[in-house]
């Protein structure tokens, strides 16, 4: 789909639909990740994906990307929220985050409107400062900030769109920033033209009457691939010796997925075994999300024989 402006209108080119700027931007208010009930230390893993939260200890605020498994338990990605852009990625062991949430991680939003309004507030170096680490402040503040945002409808005057619309949607640019817009242009696509967003695969799939369920994205445990790499870079890991070159390193890789001898023992490959031992292992996870969420979806059974219940 392509977008661009057209007087004061937006226009889409898919069958030469106009909409009034406030009738792309609005329905993004439901697209919107909203706040909803804030995850504590004791909440699932995957509450805490989207959330942003900064440390009361430095003032330095991050979002949470997702989980991943390095082979030594589950653990949490989070990014390093900057003043205009995202900077370094950090990871933490699950059980490690529940207590630095517990003690020093302090959440005040979730999504996009969060993330500005951290932006808004941080100081010259990229951070809160001292005096400005009230939580339950940040959590007032970031939801008027949240409401004000998505409630806001910007107007243009076609003289001036030239000299004031770069897409930035800060202050006096005269128009919404572009993760705004692109969440509202998904949202009006999927309302009008939800064949769009829909690959190839999904249509054939669709014409056979079934439906492709996707696993849950950065969860690492429904994934037989990231299994597969954390079985080779353990073997990597437990190698290591000082003083490798990039050359050892690319033996032990070599090594770790196709299997190899070391000076105590034989290292077994990913076999076509192993392969399949690692597919039912994530299949046994799937399952037992699918039951401990019973109540939030229309699936029934299990990976194999799924079923949407019909209401």
């Amino acid at each position: 789909m392509r977008l661009c402006m057209k007087s004061q209108y937006l226009y889409s080119s898919v069958g030469g639909s106009i909409a009034t700027l406030c009738d792309v931007v609005q329905p993004y208010q439901h697209h919107s990740p909203t706040c909803g009930t804030f995850p504590t230390a004791e909440s699932r893993q995957s509450a805490y994906d989207g959330w942003v939260f900064f440390e009361r200890s430095t003032g330095e605020c991050y979002m949470v990307d997702g989980l991943s498994d390095e082979g030594e338990g589950n653990v949490v990605i989070y990014t390093r929220v900057a003043s205009k852009r995202f900077g370094a990625v950090e990871s933490t062991f699950e059980q490690d985050f529940r207590l630095l949430l517990a003690d020093d991680f302090c959440f005040v939003g979730r999504g996009g409107p969060a993330v500005l309004y951290l932006r808004s507030v941080m100081g010259q170096h990229a951070n809160l400062a001292r005096n400005n680490r009230d939580p339950a402040k940040h959590i007032r503040a970031c939801a008027r900030h949240r409401t004000k945002l998505l409630t806001t409808k910007w107007k243009y005057e076609v003289k001036d769109v030239d000299k004031k619309y770069n897409g930035n949607g800060t202050k006096g640019t005269g128009g919404p920033s572009g993760d705004l817009l692109g969440g509202a242009a998904d949202a009006w696509i999927a309302k009008h033209h939800p064949h769009l967003q829909m690959t190839e695969i999904k249509k054939r799939f669709a014409e056979l009457g079934w439906g492709l369920i996707f696993t849950v994205p950065y969860w690492a445990k429904s994934q037989p691939i990231e299994l597969a790499w954390a079985y080779i870079k353990n073997y990597v890991a437990r190698n290591d010796f000082p003083g490798r070159t990039h050359k050892d390193l690319r033996q032990q890789i070599l090594s770790g997925m196709y299997g190899g001898e070391t000076c105590t023992a034989i290292h077994e490959g990913l076999t076509p075994e192993l392969a399949q031992k690692l597919i039912l292992h994530t299949h046994k996870h799937i399952n037992k999300f699918l039951v401990e969420t019973q109540g939030q979806h229309s699936f029934m059974g299990e990976v194999g024989y799924l079923r949407v219940r019909v209401k």
